[in-house]
């Protein structure tokens, strides 16, 4: 049963695909849980990250327990995607709506291991 943001994201979706440049991948992952990755040109990669998880100043934007394997997909979704664009040179612009303390320390821990 899809929750009340998959079908929001189910919904805007099928309004940014081809904005976007959603492929099937990207197209899957934004409506299961609102975060996809694009190559924009060669060597230039988007990734749009779902800030509303993991953003703990918001009380009402707390992962909640059921949401915690579509969290947990993400992350290890956004770790393989910076992966991917390390092995393949590529330069990642990530995007999310707010700050958040999770996605920072994953990155800053892809450039120290660089």
């Amino acid at each position: 049963m899809a929750t009340l943001y998959q079908e929001i994201n189910l919904a805007l979706s099928g309004m940014w695909q081809s904005l976007a440049n959603f492929g099937e991948e990207a197209k899957s992952t934004f409506e299961l849980a609102g975060y996809y990755s694009t190559e924009v040109e060669p060597g230039l990669r988007v990734i749009s990250y779902n800030s509303n998880y993991g953003f703990f100043e918001n009380f009402y934007t707390l992962v909640l327990e059921e949401e915690m394997p579509e969290y947990f997909d993400m992350m290890d979704y956004i770790e393989s995607e910076l992966e991917a664009a390390r092995e393949n040179g590529e330069k990642v612009n990530i995007t999310q709506s707010q700050k958040c303390l999770l996605l920072h320390l994953i990155i800053t821990s892809y450039y120290i291991a660089s």
